[in-house]
């Protein structure tokens, strides 16, 4: 074979190379061996081979990785200096070799993929659970860092709550004298700190004036001799002044510019105390303290439950003020009819006393439910629900007898009740006395004023409005010339009326027979029918048609004597 056509095929192989896929990474496959026609083809493998040999070693300083991290790398550029002279076999090995560089990073990569990821996942889970064991250590370091602050300054009370405030409470009033029992007994109040060796200044004459212990409560400063208790002379710390923290400003003094005042700004410091001021009642106080950690934890502690006094003043006064808004609400409602009442007057007087606004919010709940409650009343009594409005009544009256509320507002609620009452009570009786009142209708009033305790006051009524139409009957009967016929008119009007009243108060009031206050009441009227009757008649002669006319009298009579009601001794005087 000529040399031309063993040029042509070596072309044609070298194009077929540049096309293998990325996978074909086999030496075998990619080896150069295969361009080659020999007579030997073990002679061309040895050949081959030692050629590969020379040009990976020349192209060694190429294929090193540290290369391509070259800042100043091209592949252009990377390109023209290792192909511009390079043969076919030099081109075909530097092939394999990057493609095999190549397919080796990528394995790499991918398997640095999922072992990052992994990683990831573990570091992700491992940064959350150290985040809250940070969380944690940083809270013990705040708890530490208090309890050792306590510990090694001073000496802190418990919870108020607690009994071991309230033995510490007993043992300081045991100890300190000048404070009266209030001051001790106070729910509220409880110790925070106690520091010794203060010594009290007068700024002045720059003197020291003693040395004092300070007690801070959670609502005042109290500042003692320091006098220890001495049992067998019975030697107590005397109270020398008690500051109220709202009204208190207590400030430290690092440079005696800061203050204003000129004699405590002469004052020369000493370089072993640590000075602050105390402001009260525009009065100035000069305190000092060797320990400048246990002054400025001090000072700390102080503005901490002072700005917390302030709050709560604060917020006490909004709640003083909704307080009495309420409770005027509730009380001045009823001044068109209670202002005559004397406890509403004084309600009224002392609305702003704080005992009282502390006895309403005490009780708040209840008597807004009370109020309440005396609302629903009026719209019972407005919608003539009486069964109802008695109910709430009734309920009102024990509610009130049951609860314990401070005494004016008792007062007050008890006398509102009776005017309710005493409201429903006039409203029942106005319908009794009603002339055309219906049997069942009377018979619900006078239950009604029964279940409140008026039913003396329902037979006064009723009483009083019959006798009132009795007299309106005969009085009104038209004015004969006949004084006899005038008489035995009115006569029968008046006993026919009197049948109808018994048989209606018999129904009423449910009774079989009329009883004796219907009785003594029945008589009466007879009687002032025989009065009248005698008015008629005086002046005039009894003659035969007077006689014909009482005799017709008695027998109007006839329908009462069924009832047994006796009124013929009365008629008697007639005779």
């Amino acid at each position: 074979m000529s040399n031309e056509h063993l040029n042509a095929a070596d072309e044609l192989s070298k194009l077929k190379y540049l096309n293998i896929t990325a996978d074909e990474t086999s030496e075998d496959r990619l080896s150069p061996t295969r361009l080659r026609v020999g007579t030997s083809k073990t002679d061309d493998i040895y050949r081959q081979k030692r050629q590969t040999k020379h040009i990976m070693s020349k192209n060694e300083v190429f294929l090193n990785p540290k290369y391509f991290d070259n800042e100043d790398y091209d592949p252009q550029t990377y390109l023209n200096d290792i192909l511009h002279d390079a043969t076919e076999e030099e081109f075909v090995s530097l092939y394999n070799k990057l493609l095999r560089i190549h397919m080796g990073v990528r394995k790499n990569l991918e398997k640095n993929f999922y072992k990052n990821l992994n990683e990831y996942v573990f570091i992700s889970s491992e940064v959350n659970n150290l985040s809250q064991e940070l969380g944690r250590y940083k809270s013990l370091l705040g708890v530490l860092e208090e309890n050792i602050e306590r510990l090694s300054l001073v000496e802190l009370s418990q919870h108020p709550s607690d009994e071991n405030l309230k033995r510490s409470m007993r043992r300081l009033e045991t100890v300190i004298d000048g404070c009266n029992e209030e001051f001790w007994k106070s729910p509220n109040r409880s110790l925070i700190t106690k520091q010794g060796r203060w010594t009290l200044i007068n700024p002045r004459n720059q003197r020291v004036r003693l040395i004092a212990n300070l007690y801070l409560f959670n609502d005042c400063i109290l500042l003692t001799s320091s006098h220890s208790l001495d049992k067998e002379k019975k030697i107590k710390e005397q109270t020398l002044y008690q500051w109220n923290l709202i009204d208190s400003t207590i400030s430290p003094i690092e440079t005696t510019e800061q203050v204003d005042d000129d004699a405590i700004s002469n004052l020369d410091k000493d370089t072993n105390l640590s000075y602050v001021t105390v402001m009260c009642n525009k009065n100035v106080f000069v305190l000092g303290n060797s320990n400048l950690e246990e002054r400025d934890f001090f000072i700390r502690q102080t503005r901490q439950y002072q700005a917390q006094q302030l709050l709560e003043h604060t917020q006490k006064r909004v709640d003083d003020t909704q307080l009495k808004l309420e409770l005027e609400h509730f009380i001045k409602e009823e001044q068109a009819n209670l202002s005559s009442y004397t406890s509403f007057q004084l309600l009224c007087k002392t609305i702003d006393s704080p005992l009282l606004l502390q006895s309403y919010a005490f009780k708040r709940e209840i008597l807004q439910d009370l109020f309440e409650q005396f609302n629903q009343l009026d719209n019972f009594i407005s919608l003539r629900r009486y069964s109802d409005a008695i109910h709430i009544l009734n309920l009102l009256r024990n509610r009130l007898q049951r609860e314990r509320i401070q005494q004016l507002l008792s007062d007050f609620l008890m006398d509102k009740l009776e005017y309710k009452t005493e409201e429903l009570k006039e409203l029942f009786l106005h319908q009794i006395g009603f002339p055309g009142i219906g049997v069942t209708q009377g018979k619900q009033l006078v239950k009604y004023l029964r279940s409140i305790g008026f039913e003396n006051d329902a037979r006064k009524e009723f009483f009083k409005s019959r006798e009132k139409q009795l007299k309106q009957k005969y009085y009104n009967v038209q004015w004969e010339k006949d004084i006899s016929n005038l008489v035995t008119t009115s006569s029968f009007i008046v006993f026919r009326y009197m049948a109808h009243i018994t048989r209606l108060y018999t129904q009423m009031f449910e009774i079989k027979k009329p009883d004796s206050l219907y009785r003594n009441w029945l008589y009466c009227q007879v009687e002032n029918l025989v009065f009248f009757i005698e008015n008629q008649y005086k002046g005039y002669p009894r003659d035969k048609s007077y006689a014909e006319a009482i005799s017709k009298i008695t027998t109007y009579t006839t329908e009462l004597k069924n009832m047994k009601l006796d009124i013929s001794p009365i008629l008697q005087r007639l005779l």
